[in-house]
């Protein structure tokens, strides 16, 4: 809890017993190179090299930018497939997948499921082989027009996990 000007005086003592040696500070900055810099002359740049990380620099800033601007992309996904893991799932927590379990099932999404359900007749299929044959939708627009097939009884989910259409 000394003040700077004791401080200052007890490090020019110490440098006059030639125990530290103290450099007071100045009011503009320097900096004392310790070896001589190149001249100019003998710099060579390899413009080959200089320009291909250039490009792979603007790379990653337009992946980086596509990132932040991206609002149907999986984040989680899109950083696994940067960095070169091809994952085919959706995270399920990032703000995009949240929004896209948030929007509402379309009537045309709906006559897709329901179209795919009449179909298959009077034959019964696995129920978790009917919802993973949707590509395009997530689990929980498949399930939210199964429900509602199964409350208008045109559809049978049984305890075994099949369904089956019953409006022919």
């Amino acid at each position: 809890r000394l003040k700077t000007e004791e401080i200052n005086l007890a490090l020019k003592q110490l440098m006059l017993n030639g125990i530290i040696e103290y450099l007071p500070k100045k009011e503009t900055p320097q900096i004392q190179f310790l070896v001589n810099r190149a001249p100019a002359e003998y710099l060579i740049i390899n413009q080959d090299a200089y320009l291909e990380r250039k490009k792979l620099y603007e790379e990653r800033v337009q992946a980086i930018t596509h990132y932040t601007s991206t609002l149907t992309d999986c984040r989680s996904k899109y950083i696994s497939n940067y960095f070169g893991d091809e994952s085919k799932k959706n995270c399920g927590i990032c703000d995009n997948c949240l929004n896209q379990k948030k929007k509402k099932l379309t009537s045309k999404e709906f006559s897709v499921i329901e179209e795919k359900l009449k179909a298959l007749g009077a034959t019964t299929i696995a129920l978790n082989s009917f919802i993973d044959s949707f590509k395009l939708l997530n689990k929980e627009k498949v399930w939210a027009a199964l429900n509602f097939l199964q409350s208008e009884e045109k559809v049978l989910i049984t305890e075994t996990k099949e369904i089956k259409w019953l409006n022919n």
